[in-house]
């Protein structure tokens, strides 16, 4: 997936996180508050339940706050919730890669220029070995040293 690609499905994502989110909270605390006249006359009515526009929990909450904290509290948690999903499959788009595979870097720096990752080769007559009493149980340890 290219680069303007994938910013735009994240892009996508995050826009249905905040609509859902906002659409969920705003009929929740409608519902809480039993559709009152204050609210407005919303979108569309459907049987008992009256549909508002998404974004007037922002505006009931500034407004009406202080009448029914708890309802509106609880309205922003269902939102939340209601805008985890798409949250999180925005960012698994985010940190997604290309599973294609591509080769090696070539070196900078010519290999003779490089110093040498091996280690130098070890003469058999020095073994390393632990001090009595040492802590650690395996050679190599900062407590080891090379003996004749």
């Amino acid at each position: 997936m290219t680069l303007a690609r994938r910013a735009l499905v994240i892009l996508a994502l995050v826009a249905l996180a905040l609509m859902a989110g906002l659409a969920v909270a705003t009929q929740s605390v409608a519902a809480a508050c039993h559709y009152p006249r204050v609210f407005g006359g919303g979108v569309a009515n459907v049987g008992p339940v009256r549909i508002y526009a998404p974004w007037a929990f922002a505006d009931w909450r500034l407004r009406y706050a202080g009448e029914g904290p708890k309802a509106f509290d609880a309205a922003a948690l269902w939102g939340l919730l209601a805008a985890l999903p798409p949250l999180v499959l925005a960012l698994i788009a985010g940190a997604s890669r290309s599973r294609t595979r591509r080769s090696s870097p070539r070196p900078i720096v010519k290999d003779t220029a490089m110093p040498s990752q091996a280690a130098p080769p070890v003469r058999q007559d020095w073994r390393n070995v632990l001090p009595a009493g040492a802590p650690g149980c395996s050679q190599g340890t900062p407590y080891s040293f090379w003996v004749r």
